[in-house]
């Protein structure tokens, strides 16, 4: 995908690994998700990324092990159908979204750097 901005737009539910980056985007944007975490990344770090991201936001996460499409398509799909549902989930991310966090922690490195 070449514009991402473009694609989330257009988007209403992603399925994605467990990128830092992409936890963020998807939490600011609240948009729901289903995410798997990459196994063949350093030390399997999106694992617990993963986990502890679904822990905080109550995203659905699933390794890649214990796919099961036809059950997952089934949740999908009944999230979609349910905007109530949906609501919730978006609801869930944006609250444990940070906006600004780049910024805030800029700031703090340059303080540190002048001796603030």
């Amino acid at each position: 995908i070449e514009d991402m901005a473009e694609a989330y737009r257009w988007a209403d539910f992603v399925i994605s690994c467990a990128g830092a980056n992409t936890l963020a985007e998807l939490a600011v944007l609240g948009l729901p998700a289903l995410i798997i975490p990459m196994r063949s990344v350093a030390r399997n770090h999106q694992f617990h990324t993963a986990r502890l991201f679904s822990a905080r936001t109550g995203t659905r996460w699933v390794p890649e092990e214990a796919w099961e499409p036809e059950k997952l398509a089934a949740d999908i799909t009944s999230m979609l159908r349910d905007r109530e549902v949906w609501m919730a989930a978006s609801h869930r991310m944006r609250n444990f979204a940070t906006p600004g966090a780049a910024i805030a922690v800029i700031a703090c490195c340059e303080g540190l750097l002048n001796g603030a």
